[in-house]
């Protein structure tokens, strides 16, 4: 059979083509079906790691974070415990005007608060 590579214009003679096996959709279906049984698996195992960790980790406050209220700072360093701090202390908590929470507050004059 002639090839068309690189060819300006011409015909591309089909009369000669025949389907020579038929495929049934069965054993496709069977092997998805298979696949998606094994994936819907792994997910409910992944699912079930993850729920048993975070019971794990869960805080006296019912959290699944360390302080996340920013409240607790145990070593008085003027940082809430357990996040970090940037290197250059170019940032400090301060307190918001009606609430008791912590705020991020500008250390040098001209920054936002």
């Amino acid at each position: 059979m002639p090839a068309l590579f690189q060819v300006q214009s011409g015909t591309l003679d089909l009369d000669d083509v025949a389907v020579v096996t038929v495929l049934t959709p069965e054993p496709l279906r069977q092997a998805a079906s298979s696949a998606a049984a094994i994936a819907a698996e792994k997910a409910a195992k992944i699912a079930e790691s993850k729920r048993t960790k975070a019971a794990a980790s869960v805080q006296a406050d019912g959290s699944l974070i360390a302080n996340g209220s920013f409240e607790t700072d145990s070593k008085g360093k003027g940082w809430p415990d357990g996040w970090g701090s940037p290197k250059d202390r170019t940032m400090t908590w301060g307190k918001r005007r009606r609430e008791s929470l912590p705020s991020p507050a500008a250390s040098e004059a001209g920054q936002r608060k």
